[in-house]
């Protein structure tokens, strides 16, 4: 336990996230160097170096394996873990492409095609197969297989054609396309092409500073699902899949494609639907997934990442078919949660069940995608709290930049790296999680339920129209996916934890022995089933078996009227209740852990050595919770604060603890009951006599100049006349339409990969920015903008010139022009910026930086006198709408022991004053400021998010529900001339005495 306290409080490497380091532009040692030292000082355990959109340096080049062996030696000196990602981007597979240069290697789909028509013999022979149908009221009534044009011509009936078609081809991946994951070749051809070269270019780090691999969003392609594609009218498929589909069902599945198409009877239900998932899962597992593993076992790298998509039944099945089957083939299995508000807790619980089903201790999760600059330290809270509180132990944040050039900086905002305001701050929050899974894995999970998942009744209903791109659509499928969150939500805000049990895992694993039902290494006295239309043989068997060892199997609702898709009668001894929370919840009393009823707090129990531990988490995000734990275990009882380490002594229990529980809004709280730990200090809330509010204004202190966005600018094309102001990617596209270059976007060519090629100049184009003063700051200011020595710039009819003097501001690709005072002017400033347009051209916004005040007048941006002071609020109209620096407020006061706010404008506060700095994160909203205040005045300092500096500055609304390259697009209904901003900046105080 001493050793315990110790780690607690300072985690190592191991506990400590390992976000995706985006490489993403002209890769320099030092540069890269520096910023693994930097995320050794955000709290960071290590990173994943990760290939992304504007990569200019070679993938897997040469200077490529030294860099990558140069970041893994400076990650060892500091005690950090370095970490490989497979891909060029992603989903892992192609390595850049060049595994499906070659045809054979690409993924394939088998298409229906209905009211068909055939040009000749040679057409009708193209094709997989061909069948007369006769469909009434949406049902197929019969079907028969042609073998001949002949055949065909003769039908009555309405034909439908399905042929084979290869992938389209995408500049995603270079060009190619994605490769055939269901067959072994493309995937040893992968292997040789990327994990072969990292074995050979980095030697003995594998396994020592190099520690795994991350392998990212493979999938086996669409099932009759819209996602990225134009139609839902297909499978996946592979050469290999109807002799094998023979071998395990024995027959010919092309002779049953309708069945598999459409709807042939009128419950959905089909063996046919089921058997072809379950084959494509069988030829997905064993081509691609076990072969990895084996590979990365043999050769000391551990494999972690995650598969395409998990956040319900049907994105499960749609793009992969079980989920819970792949996490077998992982060491560090993982999950992806690219998002902010989202609630599909499940898909943590899912690799929970698996992870301790197959004895895995380290569990990953790429997190906080799509989520905005916008976003408070809270708000990350918000997102990794429910993923710690179910096992979540290794975090991969997404995304950390290294270049915010061109393209690279509308990859998936925010960076979580240096060019964030916040990332002293960061280590705060990385240090919090290190704790918690500190806390976690001190004990064994107490979990005595199985629930069986219901994927495989999805998989028997699939057909074309079955789901609206990942979504569900048919009301048969809505209603698995209800009952499936229904399950998940009465069990666990009723305090019952649980495991699914997956049932290909179960066939593989499962075993019953004296009323325990065993997946691996999980153990179950309980088994539920709710929402299965259909159930396998195999788990019938062992349900049967352990219901007679005296085990408790638990129907929630109506039993599955489907045995292997086929119709059968339910007659297996159960307990049956009905589908409502507290039936469930009433036959499953004995699991439940005592806190009075209060449905918000989710929580989980371990236990070791008489000491029970508890991770207690309020779900609401807007209210507090009260309540009481009860429990007959007595004993001391502990809390530990992750956000500082330190232990708090509640009171020992003689008989049996009863303990008010206390909650803010998504406040998590830990305790251990039984064991007396010496290092805990006592409880004793602070009394405070006085509180009252400074009035504003006050003066005020930045970090940073204040900045003037400029990016609206008319276009010339080789000489021609400028056009009217445009938004700047805009303006881009008019450039590159005008010389039939295709749009940069998330999706564009690598720069690695376009510069393999040869590069031309198109033409001359110029970009015109304007903006106003009313007065001009006497020192000057300075133009940032990217690529300087790529432009000739005039501002105001004077070329000006960039002169390299190691300044840049906020990243390394933002260089500085300074401009003198006597350039610039009142009224109306014009800046002309002219180059010589290529393909790897960017045009991009520029920004103004001095001392300086900005006034907006709907699109137009004038500079103004800096205020000397500023009321508390949002800073937005108070001359700095762009601005997203720190700001430290100077505010009056004298022997103020804490400070507390209402809400918060930024993305945290920091207390700094008499050699001590606290943090105000989350709520309460709350910190110890004793002695801060020695001066008589007491420094807060608002630390800022980058949104209202990088946007998307014309989104309308200004927050939306996920932000990628697409926000920026600048198009339709969402898009506005004028600025859309949030509140940014300090919300007056109050002061406690």
């Amino acid at each position: 336990m001493e050793e315990f306290v110790r780690q607690f409080r300072s985690p190592d490497a191991s506990l400590r996230g390992k976000p995706f380091w985006a490489w993403n532009g002209r890769l320099e040692k030092n540069e890269l160097l520096r910023q693994v030292r930097v995320m050794k000082e955000m709290g960071f355990g290590g990173f994943f170096m990760h290939s992304r959109t504007g990569l200019q340096t070679e993938y897997l080049g040469e200077e490529w394996f030294s860099l990558v062996n140069a970041c893994a030696d400076e990650a060892e000196s500091l005690g950090m873990e370095a970490w490989l990602y497979d891909e060029d981007r992603w989903p892992s597979g192609t390595c850049g492409g060049a595994v499906s240069v070659d045809h054979a290697m690409r993924m394939r789909s088998l298409w229906m095609q209905r009211n068909a028509s055939f040009s000749g013999e040679e057409d009708f022979a193209a094709c997989a197969a061909v069948f007369e149908v006769d469909e009434r009221d949406g049902i197929v009534r019969a079907y028969r297989r042609l073998h001949s044009l002949a055949e065909a011509r003769e039908a009555s009936g309405e034909l439908v054609r399905f042929e084979v078609r290869e992938e389209k081809e995408s500049s995603f991946y270079n060009g190619q396309t994605y490769i055939d994951t269901m067959a072994a070749e493309p995937t040893r051809r992968f292997l040789e092409s990327t994990h072969d070269r990292y074995l050979e270019a980095c030697g003995d780090r594998i396994g020592r500073s190099i520690r795994g691999i991350f392998t990212d969003e493979p999938h086996r392609g669409c099932m009759m699902c819209s996602f990225s594609r134009d139609s839902d009218a297909s499978v996946p498929f592979t050469p290999l899949l109807p002799e094998r589909f023979r071998e395990a069902f024995g027959y010919d599945v092309l002779d049953k494609l309708p069945e598999l198409f459409l709807i042939t009877r009128e419950d959905v239900v089909s063996p046919v639907k089921w058997q072809y998932v379950e084959m494509c899962e069988r030829l997905f597992l064993e081509n691609f997934a076990a072969p990895i593993d084996a590979y990365c076992r043999k050769n000391k790298l551990i494999l972690t990442g995650h598969i395409l998509h998990e956040n319900n039944l049907t994105s499960q099945t749609a793009m992969s078919g079980s989920m819970m089957r792949y996490y077998e083939y992982m060491e560090y299995p993982g999950i992806d949660f690219l998002g902010e508000h989202e609630r599909c807790y499940w898909i943590a619980k899912q690799l929970q069940s698996v992870a301790r089903q197959m004895g895995q201790k380290h569990l990953l999760s790429e997190l906080y995608g799509c989520t905005g600059w916008q976003m408070k330290l809270e708000n990350y809270k918000a997102v990794g709290d429910w993923q710690a509180l179910y096992g979540i132990n290794l975090r991969c944040p997404h995304i950390s930049w290294y270049s915010m050039e061109g393209q690279a900086k509308r990859d998936y905002p925010s960076s979580i790296l240096h060019q964030s305001s916040w990332w002293r701050e960061w280590n705060y929050l990385e240090s919090y999680y290190a704790r918690i899974a500190r806390f976690e894995a001190q004990g064994e999970r107490r979990c005595g339920v199985l629930v069986l998942s219901p994927v495989e009744s999805v998989w028997a209903r699939v057909r074309v129209g079955w789901c609206d791109s990942l979504s569900p659509k048919g009301e048969d499928i809505c209603r698995l996916e209800q009952r499936y969150e229904d399950i998940f939500h009465w069990l666990q805000q009723g305090h019952i934890d649980f495991d699914y049990g997956d049932e290909g895992l179960i066939e593989k694993y499962g075993e019953t022995l004296d009323g325990v039902f065993r997946i691996g290494l999980g153990a179950y006295t309980a088994v539920v089933i709710s929402g299965m239309d259909t159930i396998r043989s195999s788990t019938l068997e062992l349900l049967k078996t352990f219901a007679e060892e005296g085990g408790q199997v638990i129907v929630c609702g109506e039993p599955p009227k489907y045995r292997d898709c086929l119709p059968f009668r339910w007659q297996l001894p159960c307990t049956r209740v009905e589908a409502d929370a507290g039936a469930l919840r009433s036959a499953l009393s004995r699991y439940a852990v005592d806190l009075g009823g209060e449905e918000r707090i989710l929580c989980q129990q371990f236990d070791r050595d008489g000491t029970t531990f508890f991770v207690l988490m309020n779900d609401d995000r807007e209210q507090g919770v009260q309540t009481v734990l009860r429990t007959p275990k007595p004993g001391a009882v502990t809390r530990f604060h992750p956000e500082d380490g330190s232990l708090e002594f509640l009171g020992t229990f003689e008989n049996g603890v009863e303990l008010p529980v206390e909650l803010p809004p998504v406040g998590l709280m830990l305790l251990a009951v039984g064991q007396t730990f010496e290092d805990a200090g006592p409880s004793q809330p602070p009394v405070y006599r006085e509180e009252f509010r400074p009035e504003g204004p006050v003066r005020y202190e930045l970090d940073e100049p204040n900045v003037c966005v400029l990016d609206r600018a008319s276009v010339s094309v080789n000489g021609d006349a400028f056009s009217e102001p445009m938004e700047i990617l805009r303006a881009d596209r008019a450039i590159r339409e005008s010389f039939g270059l295709p749009r940069r976007g998330g999706e564009m060519l690598q720069p690695w990969f376009v510069r393999q090629q040869k590069v031309e100049p198109c033409g001359t184009a110029a970009l015109r920015f304007v903006f106003r003063a009313e007065s001009v700051p006497a020192g000057g200011v300075s133009l940032v903008l990217e690529s300087p020595s790529a432009w000739r710039i005039r501002v105001n009819g004077v070329p000006v010139f960039y002169r390299p003097d190691g300044f840049y501001w906020v990243d390394a690709c933002m260089k500085a022009i300074r401009l003198a005072p006597e350039l610039l002017r009142p009224g109306e400033n014009e800046i002309l910026a002219e180059t010589d347009f290529s393909p790897v051209s960017n045009c991009e916004a520029m920004y103004l930086l001095g001392d300086f005040g900005v006034r907006l007048d709907g699109p137009v941006c004038t500079l103004i006198p800096r205020p000397k002071t500023l009321s508390f609020g949002s800073i937005v109209s108070q001359g700095f709408p762009f601005y997203s620096g720190r700001i430290t407020y100077l505010c009056p006061a004298e022997n103020v022991r804490a400070v507390r706010f209402d809400r918060l404008f930024c993305a945290c506060v920091c207390a700094n004053g008499g050699g001590k700095t606290a943090t105000v994160a989350w709520q309460p909203y709350e910190a110890d400021v004793s002695g801060m205040d020695a001066d008589g005045l007491l420094r807060l300092t608002a630390v800022g998010f980058r949104r209202n500096t990088f946007g998307p500055l014309h989104l309308v609304p200004p927050v939306g529900s996920a932000v990628g390259p697409e926000s920026f697009e600048s198009e339709g209904a969402h898009f506005t001339e004028e600025y859309s901003l949030v509140p940014y900046g300090l919300d007056a105080p109050a002061f406690l005495r």
